[in-house]
């Protein structure tokens, strides 16, 4: 258990991060880059979970959602995650490529590389119309996390990201930090394994500003405001007993989570909870639910929230127990209705992929 000294130090540490959050309201956030902050969840598992995965550990995607996740990884992970389109943008993406391994029993590295591609061009020409170049219209992230296991069940984790905005005639830059936690319990009283997770992460607590660079000197330049995220969660874990050739039977994940925003009391608060059913560790069925307020924008035609039912299946392939190597196998898909704010409004349904490979070392 952990000492009454190190809980309190824990506890100023959050303190002070709520401190530098409501210094941070002063420049309140305007909804810049919302289709990347609150768009699509760079995780399938997360996106048919009700995109709610907080408290959820041992998963390489992870690092976007609480760095001290990966604490708990249990070797090396890599995976790739890809979802498309994005209401009217109907070629846009989001990608998301992570790579996160434990290089010893109390610390865990990670890299991530993200990108959401509005699937727009922009096109440079010449006097004559002639098309010289081309570039996206995207939003990049490159973020690099680390996680230590502060006790046996206690996890603190940091990752620090290099945002890139390029957009039409805009650039920008900004560094972006996040902060979580991650504590477990154990119920050894109880026959089948079973623990419930706690964990709290904030994002961009600092209140980062963009300043964005204009390639056209006739278009002015200005700030953008990131938006300060807190995020807490709660899972259930449960795992029977029964065996099938060393194979669990069966195995559970219930999460809820709370989404707020300090520079931002009016929306993008969300309440969302999960479910995941595994079956002899290859069969994972996902379900979720989640709600979340937005602006209308002073409109009666346009809703002030979005909330949906999400749900999704996955495959794995525990070849380490099925064989000597120490390789795990991970396919997961959704493919759901994207809720619209606006009335009677019809979009293209969003379709998720994630693969991921993992090296077990512990």
């Amino acid at each position: 258990m952990m000492s009454l000294q190190k809980i309190r130090s824990y506890f100023i540490l959050l303190l002070i991060l709520v401190g530098f959050s409501s210094y941070a309201q002063k420049n309140p956030y305007g909804g810049f880059a919302s289709e990347y902050y609150f768009g699509r969840q760079l995780s399938t598992r997360a996106e048919a979970m009700g995109q709610s995965f907080t408290s959820v550990e041992g998963d390489a995607s992870s690092i976007h959602f609480n760095p001290s996740g990966i604490g708990n990884l249990d070797g090396i992970e890599v995976s790739i995650t890809y979802a498309t389109p994005y209401y009217i943008l109907e070629d846009a993406n989001n990608l998301a490529i992570n790579l996160a391994s434990r290089i010893s029993k109390k610390v865990a590295v990670g890299y991530s590389y993200n990108t959401f591609n509005y699937g727009l061009k922009n096109y440079i020409t010449d006097d004559f119309g002639t098309i010289l170049d081309s570039f996206d219209n995207k939003i990049t992230n490159h973020k690099i996390a680390v996680a230590f296991r502060a006790e046996p069940t206690f996890f603190i984790g940091g990752s620090i990201g290099f945002l890139n905005f390029d957009y039409g005639n805009y650039n920008g830059q900004a560094l972006q930090l996040d902060f979580g936690v991650n504590k477990k319990f154990e119920f050894t009283r109880f026959k089948n394994n079973q623990s419930i997770n706690l964990a709290t992460t904030f994002k961009n607590p600092i209140g980062t500003e963009m300043t964005l660079e204009s390639a056209n000197s006739t278009i002015s330049t200005g700030k953008a405001t990131l938006p300060l995220i807190m995020q807490s969660g709660l899972s259930y874990y449960y795992t029977s007993e029964i065996k099938y050739n060393g194979i669990h039977v069966f195995k559970l994940i219930a999460s809820v989570d709370y989404q707020t925003l300090f520079n931002s009391r009016n929306y993008f608060n969300k309440y969302s909870t999960g479910l995941e059913l595994s079956f002899l560790e290859v069969l994972h069925l996902r379900g979720g639910y989640y709600r979340q307020s937005i602006s209308n924008f002073g409109s009666s035609k346009n809703k002030s929230e979005l909330q949906d039912l999400t749900y999704g299946i996955g495959f794995s392939v525990p070849v380490h127990k099925l064989t000597n190597a120490p390789i795990q196998l991970n396919f997961d898909y959704c493919s759901m209705p994207q809720p619209s704010a606006l009335e009677n409004a019809n979009w293209e349904s969003l379709n998720s992929f994630t693969g991921s490979l993992k090296y077990i070392l512990f």
